[in-house]
C-alpha cells in the first residue's frame, strides 16, 4: 500500500553509528522485515527444520560476520529491535535466505564500459536485477566506522546486504548468478555480503579482486549451486568480470571497451552500435531492451563515475522494471534521502501496473534536465533534486490508482 505522498517524500538519513543506522532502517521497514523473517521460518518448517536448527545452521555465517565486519551485527540487531524481531532469527535470515534457492537460468544482467568506447572517458556501469518480487529500496549509507566508506546500493526492503553498488571512492560492482556449480559447498556468507564488504573497503577493481580471493580462500564465500558472476568498474578506467566458483576465480579485464556479465539478446549489438558515445543515458536505454528487461526485473542501477571526483558521481536508480518506472537521480554526496526510496513506497513489482512508456520517458527527461542544472558540489540541491524526482514519480503512480 502506497503511503501518503507527503509522508513518502519525507527526508531521512542513513548516516551515523551502526546502531543509529539500523534503528532507522528497522523503523522504516518493519513490515517487510517481519514478513520475510516469517517466510524464512516457514520455509524451514516445510523442510522439517525448526527454528533452533535454522539458528544452528547460520552459526558459521554469523561467526564470519563477527570476524570480518562486526558493525554489521550491530546494525542488524538494532534494526531487528526497532522492528520487533528476535535478533538471532533476523541475523539467521540474512545468512540463510538464499541458501536453498536453485535458479534455473542465469539471473540479472550487468555491463560496464571504459576508455575510448565511452562518451567522456568516464567509466560507466549498470546492473538490472531479476529476482523474487520483493519491495525494492535505494539509498546512500554512511556508517561512522573506521576504514568504512560511504556507498550507494539497491536491495530488498528486508535486506541489509548489497545487490549492486557504487562507493565514494569510485568503485561500482554487482553480484549475479552464473553457471551451474559442479562442486557446491559452503556455509559462509552469500554474495550480497561479499559485495557490501567490497563496497565498504575497496577503492578499485584490483582491491575488489583481492577481497574475492581472500573470501574464497578462507571459505567465507558460501557459494552454492551456481557460480557468481561479479562485475566491477572503477574511476581509474578498469572493468573487471570475475566468475567465482566455490574454490577458484576466473578474471577478465578491460580498459578500452566493455564487458557483459553474460550474453543477452541485442545487448552486444547495442554496445557496438553506440561505441564512442556510451554514457549513463545510453546504458539506461540498454536496460529497456527486450533482451535485458524481463517480467522478473525488479530494480536497476546505472552510474557514470566522475573520474576527477568520484564522490560527486550521480547514480540513476530504478526500484522497478526499467521502462515501467523511471530512473531517478541519487548522488553519492547526499545524506538525506526520501523515505519513498527507503521503505519501498516507490517500488513497483512486476505484478503491479507500471507507468506508460511515454510517461516514463517524459519523467526521466525531466529528471535529467534537473540533474544537469544542479552544481555537483551542492549537497542540499542534490537532495532536493532526488526528492523532486521521487515526488513526481509517486504522483504519477498514485494517478493510476
Amino acid at each position: 500500500m502506497m503511503r501518503d505522498a507527503a509522508d513518502a517524500t519525507r527526508m531521512v538519513s542513513l548516516t551515523g553509528t551502526p546502531r543509529e543506522i539500523g534503528a532507522t532502517w528497522g523503523r522504516l521497514n518493519a513490515q517487510a522485515m517481519r514478513e520475510q523473517c516469517a517466510a524464512f521460518v516457514q520455509m524451514g518448517r516445510e523442510r522439517g527444520i525448526d527454528r533452533d536448527e535454522l539458528l544452528r545452521r547460520a552459526w558459521t555465517g554469523v561467526g564470519i560476520i563477527e570476524r570480518v565486519a562486526p558493525h554489521w551485527r550491530e546494525e542488524a540487531d538494532a534494526a531487528a529491535d526497532a522492528a520487533g524481531i528476535d535478533t538471532d532469527l533476523h541475523l539467521a535470515y540474512h545468512v540463510g535466505k538464499y541458501r536453498e534457492l536453485v535458479f534455473l537460468a542465469d539471473e540479472c544482467t550487468s555491463y560496464a564500459a571504459a576508455g575510448c568506447v565511452t562518451a567522456r572517458g568516464n567509466t560507466v556501469f549498470h546492473k538490472s536485477r531479476d529476482n523474487v518480487a520483493r519491495p525494492q529500496v535505494a539509498y546512500v549509507k554512511r556508517p561512522r566506522v573506521p576504514g568504512v566508506c560511504a556507498f550507494l546500493t539497491l536491495s530488498d526492503a528486508s535486506d541489509l546486504g548489497c545487490m549492486m553498488m557504487v562507493n565514494e571512492r569510485g568503485l561500482a560492482g554487482s553480484a549475479d548468478t552464473g553457471a551451474e556449480e559442479s562442486n557446491p559447498g559452503g556455509r559462509g556468507l552469500m554474495n550480497p555480503w561479499g559485495l557490501r564488504h567490497i563496497a565498504e573497503r575497496a577503492e578499485n577493481c584490483e582491491e575488489a579482486l583481492a577481497i574475492l580471493r581472500q573470501w574464497t580462500d578462507q571459505r567465507w564465500y558460501a557459494g552454492g549451486r551456481r557460480a557468481t558472476n561479479w562485475m566491477f568498474a572503477d574511476a581509474a578506467g578498469n572493468v573487471l568480470r570475475v566468475v567465482n566458483w566455490n574454490d577458484r576465480l576466473e578474471a577478465q579485464w578491460q580498459r578500452d571497451g566493455y564487458l557483459l556479465s553474460l550474453e543477452r539478446s541485442g545487448l552486444r549489438e547495442f554496445m557496438d552500435a553506440h561505441a564512442g558515445t556510451l554514457d549513463a543515458a545510453a546504458f539506461m536505454a540498454a536496460a529497456r531492451l527486450p533482451g535485458v528487461s524481463f517480467d522478473s526485473t525488479i530494480s536497476a542501477l546505472t552510474v557514470e563515475i566522475d573520474a576527477g571526483a568520484p564522490e560527486r558521481s550521480i547514480a540513476w536508480v530504478c526500484v522497478g522494471r526499467p521502462g515501467r518506472l523511471p530512473f531517478v537521480p541519487l548522488a553519492l554526496g547526499v545524506e538525506r534521502l526520501p523515505v519513498a526510496l527507503l521503505d519501498g513506497s516507490l517500488s513497483r513489482p512486476p505484478t503491479q501496473p507500471g507507468l506508460p512508456a511515454e510517461q516514463v520517458a517524459a519523467l526521466q527527461a525531466e529528471c535529467r534536465a534537473r540533474a544537469e542544472a544542479v552544481p555537483p558540489d551542492d549537497a542540499g540541491a542534490l537532495e532536493e533534486l532526488t526528492a523532486a524526482c521521487v515526488d513526481d514519480a509517486l504522483a504519477a503512480l498514485q494517478a493510476l490508482e
